[in-house]
């Protein structure tokens, strides 16, 4: 089998003509729709292709991408809004970009849009100046509450998805307990997400993981960038300015460099800083639940915001569609097979692959397409579905809107 994967892996256009007869006779043996397999198979090569040809871009024509600003209870916002051409509107998704210095400009981010663009989505991403600072918090989640509601400004009777990558799907989630959002979201797409924050954190800092509170700890050598993204975000919620700035540095200097020497800062930090330092160069596993309650009230309390495990997803009828890279080394796959195990029975599912690279897709083999192949098709499930009835969200003001769609308008 191993021998099999190696050989299939980067044979990207044969990889597709298999995932697509395989999909197709999956299809026609398990009672799927054979045409929205196809429809799958078009969309996941598209994401594969990036800006090269694919048989969705001959089919489609370009969204529309504009720069529109709103508001929902007075809260100012700005997003980018892609709407398909030549074609009806059959759903509507929120796109919460990862933590990217680019935000809604990141060419992948871009792409992934307009991919689902393409396929009849209409795509809202909004500006999370948090995230383009490398920096998660609870108040992201009003900010993708406020996405949603804007979504739902007038009756559409299109169904509602949110889509997040990596550490955003903690506010993403987080958005469905808004209250101006609840019971609004029909479905939530993540990639490589998590779900128990204590356990995402004892691997990004450790290394180790377990698929459950009484099984054996496992090991795998975690990606260093991980542990600096941690850094970084934790650093801004101290007190002691000093120790914030010295932090902030230590992570700059790790994340440019993943050699840098950072013992000459390490020396200069106070009991704040010391506390995260302290969590952040631990190897101890057992050890880490009682650095995480040593750590400032400040931190604590945005962690406790973001850790989903405090969340009761069992409550909520949003259908969960979790990818996750098998061997990911940011955020093990197992925080999505937990999180399924946490959520309302029949509402959620995990494709495990590989060749994702946490959230950056390589070229992934045929044996891997086909598992692909399968998520997105349960996202076309869900956009080809009826929306429940929901009245119209209150509040939301459009202070500059899209411009009128032209016919054939593209992408700048």
């Amino acid at each position: 089998m191993r021998r099999a994967r190696r050989h299939a892996r980067r044979l990207p256009r044969r990889a597709a003509r298999t995932a697509m007869l395989l999909s197709l006779l999956v299809a026609l043996a398990s009672g799927c729709s054979p045409a929205r397999t196809l429809d799958s198979v078009h969309v996941l090569t598209d994401v594969q292709a990036g800006s090269s040809p694919s048989e969705l871009k001959k089919e489609t024509v370009r969204p529309t991408r504009d720069q529109i600003v709103y508001a929902v209870d007075g809260r100012r916002r700005d997003a980018d809004l892609y709407r398909p051409n030549f074609q009806p509107i059959l759903a509507d998704m929120v796109l919460v970009p990862g933590l990217t210095r680019l935000g809604r400009d990141d060419p992948r981010v871009v792409a992934f849009a307009t991919t689902m663009g393409r396929a009849g989505f209409r795509v809202l991403v909004p500006d999370l100046p948090n995230l383009r600072r490398f920096q998660v918090s609870g108040t992201d989640t009003v900010t993708i509450a406020d996405a949603i509601c804007f979504m739902q400004a007038e009756p559409t009777g299109r169904p509602l998805g949110v889509g997040a990558v990596s550490f955003a799907v903690g506010p993403a989630v987080g958005a469905l307990f808004e209250p101006e959002a609840r019971d609004r979201v029909d479905f939530l797409l993540t990639v490589g997400g998590y779900h128990d924050m204590t356990a995402l954190i004892t691997y990004v800092t450790t290394g180790y993981y377990r698929a459950s509170a009484d099984a054996p700890w496992q090991y795998r050598e975690p990606k260093r960038y991980g542990r600096w993204l941690f850094l970084l975000t934790n650093a801004a919620r101290l007190q002691d300015q000093e120790d914030k700035l010295t932090l902030i540095e230590m992570a700059d200097r790790k994340l440019n460099n993943p050699d840098a020497k950072v013992d000459d800062l390490a020396t200069q930090l106070g009991a704040e800083g010391q506390s995260v330092y302290a969590l952040l160069t631990n190897t101890d596993p057992d050890r880490v639940p009682a650095l995480i309650d040593a750590l400032p009230p400040s931190v604590l309390h945005e962690m406790n915001a973001l850790d989903l495990k405090q969340r009761r997803i069992a409550d909520l009828d949003t259908r969960f569609i979790l990818v996750h890279d098998a061997d990911d080394r940011i955020i093990p796959a197992d925080q999505s097979l937990i999180f399924v195990r946490n959520a309302n029975p029949g509402h959620a599912e995990a494709f495990l692959v590989q060749g994702l690279d946490h959230a950056q897709p390589k070229e992934i083999s045929w044996w891997d397409a086909k598992g692909l192949v399968a998520a997105v098709y349960a996202v076309l499930q869900e956009r080809d579905t009826t929306a429940p009835p929901r009245p119209p969200c209150a509040g939301v003001q459009t202070l500059v809107p899209p411009s009128p769609q032209a016919p054939g308008a593209a992408i700048n």
